[in-house]
């Protein structure tokens, strides 16, 4: 079907509706063009929507990260304002009907007097009218609280490996992506001189793909140091050795270990979330095991673990998990 070009045309005389159908094979140019715009413009309407997603979910959970309002950052509480002056000013429109006057200030008076709980609506937060560029999508996480995302992203280990792999040196995870916000706006406003050919949109799609499981790292990476700022967690032990098969050694502090337990590590020092699969001490496999301080014991992880890493142990119930994104 690419390679037709439907021409529908419609009219009405004498009270019918004619709509006569016209097919014309569409030249290889042509055929070409259409491909590219049509899939530059689907991969970053994708990742635009992942974007808004994951925002979403963050500041979905970022009151039960910060139970105080007054804790938050400052750039967080300052664009809380400003969304607030922004939807207010256009309240009733098509955009904003899904919204009532309270749920627009409702999480500023609730979290500033500190009585209850507070909220933070996406909507408030998502006024930006230009495309996510780089400068334009870091700008946005500093607004949301997750600040130092340019720096955190590099050590994604997944994303370095794709980036070194497939561009060597001639690309940056930056460059990528203010050449796909580029060509999408080229291909839906200006003039198209030059398309890509499909290895290169299908290498395109990849980054996308791998950028965004790097950005669900790095917000879950900044979830669990706030939980663990916050003390929602306690140190259960560091990575002493690591062995095949995703086995490592550690050694202990004094807490209960459990097969199918859910704990936080770090792997390049970015945490995550995984899950422990076995455990031995001493050869000896174990349901639970009360393990002393120093304790030396050997566990399965559902996946690595960096040398020295550390391991936390939660006291509730993870607030966001990368496996669920």
């Amino acid at each position: 079907l690419s390679a037709i070009n439907i021409q529908i045309t419609s009219h009405a005389q004498d009270s019918q509706i004619q709509t006569p159908t016209q097919f014309t094979i569409a030249n290889p140019v042509e055929w070409k063009l259409f491909d590219h715009c049509a899939v530059v413009m689907r991969v970053y309407a994708l990742f635009e929507t992942f974007i808004d997603d994951i925002i979403a979910l963050w500041l979905k959970e970022l009151p039960t990260l910060v139970p105080k309002y007054e804790l938050l950052p400052e750039e967080v509480r300052k664009q809380h304002r400003i969304g607030i002056a922004h939807v207010l000013n256009r309240f009733g429109g098509p955009q904003y009907q899904h919204l009532s006057e309270y749920d627009i200030v409702e999480g500023l008076y609730t979290g500033s007097r500190g009585v209850s709980s507070y909220s933070l609506p996406v909507d408030l937060f998502l006024i930006e009218t230009r495309n996510y560029t780089w400068s334009v999508l870091l700008q946005l996480f500093n607004s949301v609280g997750l600040a130092g995302v340019e720096s955190t992203i590099k050590k994604v280990e997944s994303l370095t490996v794709f980036m070194s792999s497939h561009f060597g040196g001639s690309e940056t995870p930056d460059s990528l992506l203010n050449m796909l916000v580029e060509r999408r706006n080229s291909a839906a406003h200006g003039e198209v001189n030059q398309t890509l050919s499909i290895a290169e949109l299908v290498r395109l799609a990849e980054y996308v793909i791998v950028f965004c499981r790097a950005i669900v790292s790095v917000v879950e990476d900044s979830s669990i140091r706030q939980e663990i700022a916050g003390g929602k967690t306690f140190k259960a032990g560091r990575v002493i050795r690591r062995f095949h098969n995703r086995i490592v050694g550690i050694e202990s502090e004094e807490c209960v270990w459990q097969g199918g337990m859910e704990l936080y590590v770090t792997h390049n020092d970015l945490f995550f979330s995984a899950r422990v699969e076995s455990l031995q001490v001493d050869y000896v496999e174990h349901a639970v095991y009360r393990a002393p301080k120093g304790q030396k014991i050997a566990i399965r992880l559902n996946d690595a673990v960096s040398s020295r890493g550390k391991i936390y142990q939660r006291l509730v119930t993870p607030i966001f998990h990368a496996e669920n994104i």
